[in-house]
């Protein structure tokens, strides 16, 4: 798990970092724009695009989830936005990754603990097995510790801290932008 986080991190600041990307996150948020989040998963497509030399993803790949979940969403398939594996890592194991946007923090936080349960029930398949599960927030705001609080409330609240996600929790600001990344 821990390079797997490391890798999805750097992942992330590398995506974050980009002058143009910023430049639209402040049109955005200066224009007010909501429901972003379908763009949100293009510009990383692009991105991801870019590093196919180092890895192989896959976007909205279609899996299936256990029965349990199965019956009690009524679904017979899963799909995560993302599907990445770091060229050199094992075959066919891949990190499971779920973006979520919301300028609300306590909205984006409870929509990214809605996917990371959608997730955690996707089953094996016989050509792509998970390796780690993500959900990757992208909200509006300047206070980190007020975010990690809100994150972790939430956790025992609504989920009694079921989530072990203190250990992978990661917060950052995006540059000189409104918005901050959550992800566990």
């Amino acid at each position: 798990m821990k390079r797997d986080h490391a890798f999805l991190i750097e992942l992330l600041d590398t995506f974050t970092s980009n002058r143009v990307f910023r430049q639209k996150l402040k049109i955005i948020d200066k224009q007010n724009i909501r429901g972003w989040e379908t763009w949100l998963q293009i510009e990383f497509s692009y991105f991801l695009t870019e590093l196919e030399d180092n890895i192989e993803w896959y976007r909205e790949l279609r899996c299936l989830p256990d029965k349990r979940y199965a019956a009690m969403k009524n679904r017979c398939s899963i799909i995560p936005d993302f599907v990445v594996r770091k060229k050199g890592w094992s075959q066919n194991y891949f990190l499971f990754i779920e973006f979520k946007q919301n300028a609300s923090p306590s909205d984006c936080i409870k929509n990214m603990f809605l996917d990371l349960k959608k997730i955690l029930s996707i089953r094996k398949n016989e050509n792509i097995d998970v390796r780690s599960y993500w959900c990757v927030g992208f909200t509006r705001s300047k206070d980190i510790q007020e975010l990690k609080e809100k994150i972790l409330k939430y956790n025992d609240d609504c989920y009694d801290g079921y989530y072990d996600i203190e250990q992978y929790l990661t917060i950052k600001r995006i540059g000189r932008t409104p918005y901050s990344t959550i992800t566990f």
